[in-house]
C-alpha cells in the first residue's frame, strides 16, 4: 500500500509563472507542477527524498517519513533568484507541511 506526496504550487508573481517546476522523489522525476497546481503521487511506506527542479537549479532535497495510509504535503515555490550564481539548491523553496 503506502502514502501519498502532495506538492501544491505557490504563485509566481512574475518569474517562472508559466513553467512547471519538477518533482522529484528519491532522485527521479515524478512529475511537473504548474503554477498554482497541486498533485499528488502514491509512495511506499518509508523514508523519501523530495526536490524541485528547472533547469540547472532547484530547491534543498528534503527527507521525509511517510506512513501507511499517511498524505505528507510539502510546498514549492520561488526561492532566490541570485542562487543562479551561487547556491543553485536555493533557487526554490521547498517546505513540508
Amino acid at each position: 500500500m503506502g502514502g501519498v506526496v502532495r506538492v501544491r504550487r505557490e504563485n509566481s508573481p512574475w518569474a517562472n509563472r508559466g513553467r512547471k517546476f519538477r518533482i522529484l522523489i528519491d532522485g527521479i522525476e515524478v512529475g511537473r507542477i504548474g503554477n498554482r497546481e497541486t498533485i499528488e503521487w502514491p509512495v511506499p511506506a518509508g523514508d523519501i527524498s523530495i526536490g524541485a527542479r528547472i533547469d540547472w537549479v532547484g530547491s534543498p532535497t528534503l527527507q521525509a517519513e511517510v506512513e501507511e495510509g499517511d498524505v505528507v504535503s510539502f510546498t514549492v515555490g520561488n526561492g532566490d533568484p541570485l542562487a543562479l550564481i551561487g547556491r543553485t539548491d536555493r533557487y526554490l523553496t521547498l517546505k513540508q507541511g
